[in-house]
């Protein structure tokens, strides 16, 4: 299997909230933070225990529609992030995060399609 199937990634949830903060599910890891909005991108700022910083990662928007959203993100920003999960998550994270670490320059993507509307407040 690719690591990214083994680390969960093709089964990923994004659910980003209307106050700005959003939820991010894998396999190995639940990661939580707030999102910032600009004309063309998106700023996913990543938060442990709610309050300490993680990191954040800039993925660009494309794609978008009211059913589908295309991000894409510099890999090396996502190695960060994992780097700092992986202190706690353990080694399945650190697996994956050594992989990304051999590439420079890579940019990846996500397609997430729209599975429910956001309640009202």
């Amino acid at each position: 299997k690719p690591y990214y199937q083994k680390a969960g990634l093709d089964n990923m949830t994004l659910t980003i909230n209307a106050d700005s903060t959003f939820t991010m599910k894998t396999k190995m890891a639940t990661l939580k933070g707030t999102v910032e909005y600009g004309s063309d991108n998106i700023v996913l700022n990543f938060k442990a225990f709610g309050k300490i910083k993680l990191g954040k990662m800039e993925a660009s928007v494309s794609g978008l529609t009211s059913k589908t959203l295309k991000l894409t993100f510099d890999v090396s920003k996502l190695t960060t992030i994992l780097s700092a999960v992986s202190k706690v998550a353990g080694s399945q994270v650190a697996s994956v995060t050594k992989l990304l670490e051999q590439y420079d320059g890579i940019r990846a993507g996500f397609s997430l399609t729209r599975t429910a509307d956001a309640p009202d407040k």
